[in-house]
């Protein structure tokens, strides 16, 4: 689970590949990704609310665009699954941790 810089929304994960994303004024789910058939075991909210990394027990990073719910990148080759997933203070930056 992740809260956004601005505490507008919050992005959550699950066991079945889903990561939503929910209105916290109104407590709604507002756009849900499929971002992976395997284990979402972090997710991280970039510094500009633009795009969200998830990292996932198949070894795999994504990171996706929050404003269209679509793919930008998938970094691959952690070994043991990839399970946390986080921004550098540059606030561009994903680093993963196996």
């Amino acid at each position: 689970m992740a809260l956004s810089p601005d505490q507008s929304f919050l992005v959550t994960a699950a066991t079945d590949g889903l990561t939503k994303i929910w209105d916290l004024d109104g407590g709604t789910v507002t756009r849900i990704i499929a971002a992976d058939d395997n284990l979402i075991w972090s997710v991280a909210i970039s510094p500009d609310n633009r795009q969200l990394a998830t990292a996932s027990s198949d070894e795999v990073v994504i990171l996706w665009s929050l404003q269209t719910g679509k793919q930008q990148a998938v970094y691959a080759g952690h070994t043991g699954g990839a399970t946390d997933v986080a921004y550098l203070s540059d606030g561009v930056t994903p680093v993963s941790y196996t």
